[in-house]
C-alpha cells in the first residue's frame, strides 16, 4: 500500500504548531499583562512594592532602584542605591534609612539622624510639614524602628529637609495630639478598591494560582493558571490597581538560593476581562 507522505508530513506539522500555540497561550494568557520584565529588575530577589495611591512602582533595577510611573510608563533612576527603601506616602521613599526620593520633583535628599536627647522633639513636631511613623513591617529603617520618627521640614527658601528622630522613649505619648502618616500604607489587601472584587492565593489543591472573585456572587473571574502541585509557584502580591482593574504580582522560584529568593518572572498584572 502506497501512502502518500506530503499530506501526512503536512498534517504532523499543523498538530505541531497547534501544539506549540497552545503551550505558548498556556505560559503567557491574555489576561496576564507584563508590567516591569525581569531584565529590567535586579534579577536576585522581589524587592518591589505599590505606592500608596497605586500609581507607581518602586522596584529594584539593574544598577540602581527605579519609579515606574504607571499611568505614564515613565522610569525613573534613584541615583543613591537602596538596599532597602519604604513609601513614605504617595510622593516620598525612605531609601535605607539615610536619603528621601521625592518623586513629583525627582529631588533626593539626605536623612539628618539625631537623638530625641539632642533636639527639642515638640518644637520640631510643631513645624513639622509631616511626621512620618514606622509600622512593624518597615523596612527602609536599618534600627530602633520603633522609638524612631521621619519629620519633613522646610528651610525659609521652602526647600525640604528630612530628619530621623532616633531614641524615642514613648513615642505615643510625644505623638499625642499631632497629626502622623503611617508607613509603609498597606497595598495589597485582597479586596478591590471599588469593593467589587477580591483575590486568593488557591493552594494545593488548585495548584497554586493567583484568582479574582466577583465579591458578591464568589464567581472566579480570572486567574493565573496554576502549576502542579509538586512543584508549586510562589507569588508576591503588590495589590490592586488604583481602578480596580486587576492585581499586580510577580512569580518567583519558589527554591532557596544563597540566602535569597530568586526572581523567576518580572512583576505582571493579572487583569479583569
Amino acid at each position: 500500500m502506497c501512502v502518500n507522505r506530503i499530506p501526512f508530513i503536512k498534517l504532523l506539522t499543523w498538530i505541531g504548531l497547534a501544539l506549540l500555540t497552545m503551550a505558548c497561550q498556556a505560559e503567557a494568557p491574555k489576561q496576564v499583562e507584563l508590567i516591569v520584565p525581569l531584565s529590567d529588575m535586579s534579577g536576585t530577589n522581589a524587592l518591589w512594592s505599590l505606592s500608596p495611591q497605586r500609581d507607581k512602582i518602586g522596584f529594584r533595577g539593574q544598577g540602581r532602584d527605579r519609579i515606574l510611573f504607571l499611568t505614564t510608563g515613565e522610569q525613573v533612576e534613584i541615583q543613591k542605591a537602596c538596599s532597602n527603601f519604604d513609601w513614605l506616602d504617595n510622593d516620598h521613599i525612605l531609601c535605607s534609612g539615610n536619603s528621601v526620593f521625592i518623586t513629583n520633583s525627582r529631588l533626593e535628599i539626605l536623612l539628618t539622624a539625631v537623638t530625641a536627647n539632642e533636639v527639642e522633639v515638640e518644637a520640631l513636631l510643631l513645624t513639622a510639614k509631616a511626621i512620618y511613623r514606622p509600622e512593624s513591617r518597615a523596612i527602609g529603617l536599618s534600627r530602633d524602628r520603633h522609638q524612631s520618627l521621619i519629620l519633613e521640614l522646610r528651610d525659609e527658601a521652602d526647600t525640604p529637609q528630612f530628619y530621623e528622630i532616633r531614641d524615642i522613649a514613648d513615642p505615643d505619648t510625644v505623638l499625642r495630639g499631632h497629626d502622623v502618616i503611617m508607613f509603609p500604607a498597606e497595598t495589597d489587601q485582597s479586596t478591590s478598591p471599588n469593593g467589587a472584587y477580591y483575590y486568593q492565593e488557591d493552594g494545593y489543591r488548585k495548584g497554586y494560582s493567583l484568582r479574582i472573585y466577583d465579591a458578591q456572587t464568589d464567581t472566579e473571574l480570572v486567574a493565573v493558571p496554576g502549576r502542579e502541585p509538586s512543584s508549586p509557584e510562589q507569588y508576591v502580591i503588590g495589590g490592586w490597581a488604583a481602578d480596580s482593574s486587576g492585581v499586580y504580582f510577580q512569580v518567583t522560584s519558589g527554591l532557596f538560593a544563597d540566602g535569597k529568593w530568586l526572581d523567576k518572572h518580572g512583576i505582571n498584572k493579572l487583569q479583569l476581562p
